[in-house]
């Protein structure tokens, strides 16, 4: 966790999706953006590098994930969508904000 901020008169945890998925500091000043989501009736600002365009993703579509995803991403990922360039890992948020 980074820290907390007030969205809106709310109190949000901020959660640096790069430390929770064990990838390496950022090297820039850069500070990202923040996705906020609400789970479990807490409030939560996800720390990313950058943020893309916003998709419907069907249910049925949903692979499973490759065996090549790695470890930390497999740990917090519901399910893979092939899309036309590449694909999107679905974040399953009760693993993603378990921090036991």
């Amino acid at each position: 966790m980074r820290g907390r901020i007030n969205v809106r008169g709310r109190i949000a945890t901020v959660v640096d999706m790069r430390a929770r998925l064990d990838l390496p500091v950022r090297g820039d000043a850069k500070l990202g953006m923040g996705v906020t989501v609400e789970h479990r009736d807490e409030l939560y600002a996800l720390l990313s590098d950058r943020i893309g365009d916003i998709v419907c993703l069907p249910s049925h579509a949903s692979d499973d994930e490759p065996s090549t995803l790695g470890a930390a991403w497999q740990a917090v990922t519901s399910g893979v969508y092939r899309l036309d360039d590449g694909f999107v890992a679905a974040l399953d948020l009760d693993r993603l904000l378990d921090f036991a």
